[in-house]
This record gives C-alpha cells, structure tokens and sequence, in this order.
C-alpha cells in the first residue's frame, strides 16, 4: 500500500493549485487523476485580479500571463435590432490600490494546469498519477484510505488528508455522504465561438461586454484568438434547434450590427447548476472547487472562487499537518459561507436585466466611489482570502 501526507482527487486547476500550494510548505502530496492526461476541454476562461495575485504567489504567474488576453474595461451596452449604445462603463485600472493586478485575463483554464504540473512536478514526494479513478475512499479515524482502479488494476492508497476537488460529479463527495444541496437553472447556456473581431463591429469593445436587448442580454469575452458569445436560452427551445445556425444568426443580430452572418467557429450548449455541499469538512475529507459549489456562469466567478478555496484549504491543511487542526474548520465553515452567501447571490443578481439595471450601472459608473466598489464586487477583491500563508 502506498502512502502521501495528503492525496488529491482530480488535476484541474483547483485540485494542481492545492496540491502546489501544500508542496510549498514543504507537504507531500499525490494527485490522482481518472484522466489519461491533463483536460483540454474549453471551460472557465476568466481570472480576475485577486487570483492573478494568488498565481503570482505561486510563482506561476509569469508563465501564464503571456498566454493570455488581458481585459483593463467592462462595457455595458443597450441594444435595439442593428444599433447599439454604450450604457456604462468601468474602468478596471480604478482597483490599482487594492490588487497587484488591476486586470482581468482571459485564457482558457487548459492554459493554465499545465503550468501548475511543472511546478508541482519540481518538488520532491509530489506528482500526478494519471488514468487513476477513484473507486471508494474511506476515513479510519487516523487516516484516510483509498481504493484506485488503474491500468495495473486495482489498489490501495493512504494518507492523512483526502481532497476532493474532482468536480461537481466528485466521488470523494459522494464517498464522504455529503449532500450537494441545489437545483438545476432553468436556462442553459448557449456558447458560439466566433473569429471575427468584434471589436470592428462595435468600436472601442471592451473584452468584456453585456448587451441587452429588452428583456433579453448576452455576453461578449475577448479570449486569445477568438470571441465567445454567451447565450442564455429558455428552455422551450430544443437543443438542435438551438445549435442551428438558422436559430442563432438572427439572434445575434438582436445584439449585433452585423453586416453579414457572424462567423462561426463552434459551438456548444449546456446547462448549468446551483448547488453547494452541505459542509466542506468530513472527518480527514475536504472539499474545495466544483465538488464544493457551482454557480452560474454570469462574470467568471465560480473557478476564481475555487482557486481561493484551494489557496486557503492548502495552507489550512499545511497548517493540519504540523498539529494546527483547527484552521481545517476555519477553511470549511469560512469558505462555505463565502459560496453560500456571497458567490452564488452574487452571480444570480449578475443576470438580472430588469428595465432599470442599465440606468442604475450608468449612475454608479459615474460615480467613481460606487464605481469602485461595484469592480472590487464584479474583481472578487471583497471575498478573496489574503494572501497571508494561513486559513
């Protein structure tokens, strides 16, 4: 049987970011990963200031960055059919006393997880085990023991600590009996990739943009290469219908002053949750990330949130380890109040278009002390942990 000081369950940037930050304080970690390899898929593309902080106190940051799209403008715009009028805008810069980085960056989180493995993979006693699923786990009091399945077959792993950051489909949450407390949104999203510059159809674009139209609003996210336009979508509308470019070029054209039809590189659709565990901590099993809390996807906060989990989970644990058990229910009750009060009310109200919203952001973005604190709410900066090497 093969043992770790802590063993991870799942190398996305959540379950890499917390096995970085514990290999830093001198823990041994394993990750375990059902995956062949590290994920590609296109998911969270959004990283706002406070996390660039966390990554750059991870030393990862300089890597990452040039990969990137960085985003310094928030544009609000009203809309009617073929027009579109600047509504509000906010100027990110405006944060430069409160963050090392007053900046969004855009990047593809498949950009980052590489990053994060050759950091990890320079300490000693750390590393990713790939094609590994986790089949059972199980907290003996003492430590924490684990079931894997393989290509060898199946065996056992121990440790003192088991994290589940395996998604919101975790089996480390699942194994430990804890609830995953929420519902399904109504709308799901829609996501066209297009590689037109959008910025030449609405001039001076920010790289982060909400048009409304009525009722009725999409985002625009300036990514390295391409834009993405979000879409949410009632749920009267079928899924092939609602992937027929005869459905979404008009529309667009709703938001868009296009002259033609929008490019189109790919698209996808699906459908997101609310749902937060019912507590964080079981025993020796942590949760952090996705297998913690999902949300809307409305101003990229959900992944940054779960980046903030595994910085403060990986110094709590650190913390654990060295006999300060306490800071491990700091970690869990602190970090769930944050989901549960802030983050998902937080990104419910971020979807709201109801026929003042547009006035109300031009009074505040006019107003620099509201303006302000609208960024350092939309930044995160007000639920961020610090970056202090504690829980």
């Amino acid at each position: 049987m093969h043992s770790a000081a802590v063993i991870v369950v799942g190398a996305g940037p959540v379950g890499l970011a917390t096995a970085l930050t514990l290999a830093r304080r001198g823990v041994a970690v394993q990750v375990i990963e059902k995956r062949p390899a590290l994920s590609e898929a296109s998911r969270a593309s959004t990283f706002h200031p406070p996390t660039l902080d966390l990554l750059h106190a991870l030393d990862v940051l300089r890597e990452v960055e040039p990969q990137g799209r960085r985003i310094d403008e928030i544009h609000y715009y009203r809309c009617k059919t073929g027009e579109v009028a600047l509504a509000a805008r906010f100027r990110i810069g405006l944060l430069a006393g409160e963050t090392g980085h007053p900046y969004r960056l855009h990047l593809e989180q498949s950009r980052l997880t590489p990053v994060l493995l050759r950091e990890l993979a320079r300490h000693p006693g750390c590393g990713v085990r790939f094609g590994a699923e986790l089949l059972a786990a199980a907290d003996n009091g003492d430590h924490v023991e684990v079931s894997v399945r393989s290509a060898g077959g199946i065996g056992r792993l121990r440790a003192a600590w088991l994290i589940g950051a395996d998604g919101a489909g975790s089996r480390v949450r699942e194994a430990a009996g804890i609830d995953f407390e929420g519902e399904e949104y109504e709308k799901r999203v829609l996501r066209v990739m297009t590689p037109l510059d959008l910025g030449c159809v609405i001039p001076q674009l920010a790289g982060i943009a909400y048009l409304q139209h009525g009722a009725d609003s999409i985002s625009l996210l300036a990514m390295p290469g391409v834009w993405r336009v979000i879409i949410r979508l009632p749920a009267t509308i079928g899924d092939e219908a609602a992937l027929d470019p005869a459905f979404i070029q008009p529309l667009v054209r709703n938001f868009l002053p296009l002259k033609a039809d929008l490019p189109i590189a790919s698209t996808d659709l699906y459908r997101v949750s609310q749902r937060i565990a019912a507590r964080y901590r079981s025993g020796r099993v942590l949760l952090a990330g996705d297998s913690a809390h999902v949300t809307n996807t409305r101003g990229g906060m959900n992944m940054n949130c779960g980046l903030h989990d595994a910085h403060v989970l990986g110094h709590a644990l650190a913390d654990a380890v060295q006999g300060n058990d306490g800071a491990l229910d700091r970690y869990a009750a602190s970090r769930r109040a944050i989901a549960a009060d802030e983050l998902i009310p937080r990104t419910d109200s971020a979807v709201s278009t109801g026929p003042g919203r547009l006035d109300e952001l031009a009074a505040i973005a006019a107003d620099p002390p509201r303006a302000l604190e609208f960024l350092r709410a939309a930044a995160m900066l007000d639920i961020a942990p610090p970056m202090e090497a504690s829980a």
